[in-house]
């Protein structure tokens, strides 16, 4: 195979890849609200945003920026997180 050809096949599966990124082209589900716990662990204490099914983040409380992400998950989603909630151990 040329180097031409593997460019060109390179290339469409970068273009592919992108279009599969878009934000436009993903189906975002349905959601009520997510819940936000606190979690105490040996390494320190995190974040843990679920649904009933799903987790959406999970960080470190200190981290710079946490507020944001979460404010991000909430635009993104349409949805409020609670605190509290579901999580099962």
């Amino acid at each position: 195979m040329s180097n031409q050809t593997v460019n060109q096949l390179e290339k469409k599966s970068a273009n592919q890849s992108a279009s599969l990124l878009d934000k436009k082209s993903l189906v975002q589900p349905v959601l009520k609200w997510l819940y936000s716990q606190e979690l105490q662990t040996p390494v320190g204490r995190l974040l843990c945003v679920t649904d009933d099914s799903h987790l959406f983040l999970l960080e470190f409380m200190d981290k710079v920026g946490l507020e944001k992400e979460v404010k991000q998950l909430e635009d993104y989603y349409k949805v409020k997180v609670i605190e509290g909630g579901r999580l099962q151990r």
